[in-house]
């Protein structure tokens, strides 16, 4: 391993302070998760039974009138990084009744949002399972259906983890409704928690390896920590501040406005994380954009629809294409190790 000069206390060619913005940024901190609720979360995932009622001709997982068919596991595809490649075109999820709205994102490293998804309606996982479990243009599933599903194939490990609650003192009314949700929202939670990805590249590289990464990859860190101002909003570990901006995305889609009922709030949607970025096209909320290059266009040109609510959203006319490259090549090296196998299978229930 090879160390570069330091200036004033930094490495590597920053200086001390620059260094010290690089330094907030890796690595990512431990996560906590139940081990016993887990396994029986990574079941559920992959539960096909929760499926509700297809409602769309010509669907690739069914036919109209059919029931059972769709997964977590089939809009967060465990083999490219838990986000979808099986809807076509893949800007955004089909379901069991239709399109939803927003691009599916990956769940690797997801938890260490502060809220979700994009729109931050749900303050954790478990919340936000309800959305998709039952919303119509995802599983389209029911309480009933996913309490049918648990008594017929998972009663022993579920009761075994809520005991006060079995699943067999269900009976359809709203608060046995609202306990079932809460249960199966915290065993795929366990299981999302384990969906960490570290020791990326630009993870060794600020840990002392020199080496790690390229010398256009450095260049792309020192743009994106300075002229660049992507450390703006992308900050912290999982590169994300977690809150709420408007960046000129032209979408008919209101975001956080339709959490807090402001209009002021009018397309602002939550700072997404940046591990394993470049693996997870397509880009923003709506998927509109299909690679890297195209999201570093979009914002060198300060967006598409203008105002947007971060003075660091605006034309950064004074990049050249060689600086977006190298911003591209940097995004590149934030890509971990894959996820262990034996939590990419399906152990879902024959």
């Amino acid at each position: 391993m090879m160390m570069c000069g330091c200036v004033d206390g930094g490495r590597d060619g920053f200086t001390g302070a620059e260094w010290d913005v690089v330094a907030t940024l890796s690595p990512l901190p431990d996560v906590e998760y139940d081990a016993e609720a887990a396994p029986l979360g990574q079941k559920l995932f992959f539960e096909r039974r929760f499926g509700g009622e297809i409602t769309v001709p010509d669907h690739d997982l069914g036919e109209v009138g059919e029931s059972g068919k769709i997964a977590c596991a089939d809009c967060h595809v465990p083999a490219t990084w838990f986000m979808d490649t099986r809807s076509s075109p893949n800007d955004t999820s089909l379901g069991a009744q239709g399109r939803h709205g927003r691009n599916a994102p990956s769940l690797v490293n997801a938890i260490y949002h502060r809220s979700f998804p994009w729109d931050g309606k749900y303050a954790t996982i478990a919340e936000l399972m309800q959305g998709p479990l039952k919303g119509p243009t995802l599983l389209a599933s029911t309480e009933a259906q996913i309490a049918g599903v648990v008594a017929d194939h998972y009663q022993a490990e579920y009761d075994a983890l809520f005991p006060e609650t079995p699943i067999g003192s269900f009976d359809d009314t709203p608060e046995t409704r609202a306990q079932l949700m809460a249960n199966v929202g915290y065993a795929l939670e366990a299981y999302q928690r384990r969906l960490i990805s570290r020791n990326a590249p630009f993870d060794r590289y600020v840990a002392g390896d020199d080496g790690a990464i390229s010398q256009r990859a450095r260049r792309g860190l020192a743009l994106f920590i300075g002229d660049a101002l992507c450390v703006e909003c992308h900050n912290g570990p999982a590169l994300s501040d977690d809150r709420f901006h408007r960046t000129g995305v032209a979408s008919d889609d209101i975001g956080r406005a339709n959490v807090e009922g402001h209009e002021s709030l009018v397309g602002y949607f939550r700072t997404p994380g940046l591990r394993q970025v470049a693996e997870t096209a397509p880009y923003l909320h709506d998927g509109s954009l299909a690679s890297l290059g195209g999201v570093m266009d979009f914002y060198w040109r300060g967006g598409d629809t203008g105002n947007p609510s971060h003075p660091a959203v605006a034309p950064l006319n004074d990049l050249t294409a060689d600086d977006l490259d190298d911003l591209v090549a940097f995004l590149a090296t934030l890509t971990g190790e894959p996820i262990p196998d034996e939590l990419t299978e399906d152990t879902s229930s024959p």
